[in-house]
């Protein structure tokens, strides 16, 4: 018998990023060529800004197993191992509260988020959409 627990918690490209790479700047009818990488970064000339993009996971999932096994020896030169197992796969849980869930009934109707006007439709969030059963906490 086991009873495994993955917790997954992570703060995925929170912060931004800067780039400095060769660069032309052209103001009115003067054009300026920056060649130096690392020259542009000593002055501060960026070629790219990208801002963090928030994504806040704590999630959380149960992996109860049980197994059996055992062994037949017929003779002195055949041995005969055998076993079953069975494990459950039970759908992730998120602790903050926050899921999303893809509804083909949703998706068929054009239904979007009310939480989240810019989801495409069938995309529903946990809470905050109707529609969506509770979750159930695991510990």
């Amino acid at each position: 018998m086991e009873k495994s627990q993955f917790n997954v918690q992570n703060v995925y490209q929170s912060y931004g990023s800067f780039a400095f790479a060769a660069v032309t700047n052209k103001i009115g009818s003067t054009t300026n060529y920056y060649p130096n990488a690392a020259a542009n970064f000593q002055m501060g000339f960026m070629s790219a800004f990208t801002q963090g993009n928030f994504e806040l996971v704590n999630d959380r999932n149960n992996f109860p197993g049980l197994y059996a096994q055992d062994s037949w020896k017929v003779n002195r030169r055949l041995q005969i191992d055998y076993g079953v197992r069975w494990e459950e796969f039970a759908p992730w849980h998120d602790n903050n509260g926050q899921l999303q869930e893809f509804s083909p009934a949703a998706y068929a109707t054009n239904t979007g988020s009310t939480s989240f006007t810019t989801l495409p439709a069938g995309l529903l969030l946990t809470p905050g959409d109707p529609g969506l059963g509770r979750q159930r906490r695991l510990q």
